[in-house]
């Protein structure tokens, strides 16, 4: 039995078993990967018809990529090289709480990265788009700082 935030206000829980883990690390890696390559399939059709704008990947993707590479890296291989080793279970729980953060912070800040909820008044002001939005940048890096928050949080939970 795990323990749920702190020694204080203990409460057991069931811990995940390495199956569990590799099962949520696939639904992340799987939607990540889908993700990936809609962007890319996106970009490739947007150097076909506009090649005259500049392309760049936008600050939001990162947040994609690096949940992918948690996932494929610290979750699945660090259990399937490492079985039964308990840091390596802490390791592969901590990196999957951090690659859900992740994704759930890549929608407001590629909604962002193209105006669609935030950066209206840019529009407005016929500002050109950046490489990073402002907007952009802020959620992108308050979701860096609360997936790292969360894989110590739940590492030290585990471990």
């Amino acid at each position: 039995m795990g323990l749920l935030f702190s020694r204080r206000f203990a409460v057991p829980t069931p811990s995940p078993t390495p199956s569990d883990l590799i099962a949520v690390a696939a639904m992340i890696f799987g939607f990540g990967i889908v993700v990936i390559m809609f962007r890319v399939q996106r970009e490739l059709w947007v150097r076909e018809h506009h090649q005259k704008w500049e392309h760049w990947t936008p600050w939001a993707d990162w947040l994609i990529f690096a949940s992918v590479l948690l996932v494929g890296c610290l979750t699945i291989l660090s259990l399937l090289a490492f079985p039964g080793v308990r840091r390596s279970e802490a390791l592969a729980a901590a990196s999957c709480g951090s690659a859900v953060v992740l994704q759930i912070g890549y929608f407001p800040a590629i909604f962002a990265h193209y105006r669609m909820f935030f950066g209206k008044q840019r529009i407005k002001d016929n500002v050109p788009r950046e490489k990073g939005e402002p907007a952009e940048k802020v959620f992108v890096s308050l979701t860096v700082a609360i997936a790292a928050f969360t894989f110590v949080f739940i590492f030290c939970q585990h471990h």
